[in-house]
């Protein structure tokens, strides 16, 4: 039934948005997010959660996540309320301690909830937006600081564990990928139509994308010194090969 109602809601996100009437497109996103919450109890590990996974590898966060991400997406400015902010507050805290639970959400089903916050936020008062940004990827900045010192005692330490390293290095890679989401994602809400995009200087052909400005822009120049030296030490290790190709999509905040 949880899973039914997520993608039910992904599905028919537009009807959602399209038709708030009798407060429907509250309840879609209530039930999407109160599913998505999930994620921090004893849900996934009950009977009937393993069940999905082990059969189809079916995600009720996923599909939640997804659902979220739509309907944010297409309707912004009807999450700016206090009360719709707290609550997905909670939910966006939710994920990001779901995150040190194994196995339980993908970086994709935190970027899809990212995304979604992302668009919200570009729709408060332009004097809220900065404050705003910055609390939604403050964990992940801290999370990055924290991870590189875990890695850098690790890697010095007489009795190193390269399966432990490699786990600290893949949640610091996780962690850059949630500012990267983040980043352009704002660019993207704040854009607009595509008329209101600029070209890219032809790295990825004629495609236009947004372009990265403040306040997201401190926030990359707040990443970048975690990003380089991680980058530079540990090309060995996986932040090398996936963490760099996500810096690529922005050039050096400098």
């Amino acid at each position: 039934m949880i899973l039914t109602h997520s993608l039910l809601i992904a599905q028919y996100a537009d009807w959602f948005v399209k038709n708030p009437v009798n407060d429907v497109l509250d309840v879609a996103a209530d039930l999407a997010l109160s599913t998505f919450n999930l994620c921090t109890t004893n849900f996934p590990y009950e009977p009937a959660s393993v069940e999905m996974k082990r059969e189809g590898n079916i995600s009720p966060f996923h599909e939640s996540a997804q659902a979220m991400k739509t309907l944010l997406v297409r309707a912004p400015t009807h999450f700016i309320s206090s009360q719709a902010i707290t609550s997905l507050g909670a939910g966006w805290e939710a994920s990001f301690a779901a995150s040190n639970r194994s196995d339980i959400l993908d970086v994709e089903d935190r970027e899809n909830m990212c995304e979604g916050l992302c668009y919200v936020v570009a729709s408060l008062p332009e004097e809220q937006r900065g404050k705003s940004l910055l609390a939604l990827t403050m964990p992940s900045l801290h999370c990055m600081e924290a991870m590189l010192e875990h890695a850098n005692t690790e890697a010095g330490s007489s009795n190193k564990d390269s399966n432990r390293l490699d786990s600290i290095l893949g949640r610091f890679n996780s962690e850059m990928m949630i500012l990267s989401c983040a980043a352009t994602s704002f660019a993207k809400a704040i854009a607009g139509p595509s008329n209101a995009m600029e070209q890219n200087d032809g790295a990825t052909g004629d495609r236009p994308r947004a372009t990265i400005r403040e306040p997201a822009l401190s926030i990359l120049h707040r990443a970048w010194p975690s990003v380089t030296a991680a980058a530079q030490k540990f090309n060995n290790h996986e932040v090398r090969e996936t963490t760099c190709f996500k810096v690529q999509k922005f050039s050096n905040p400098t």
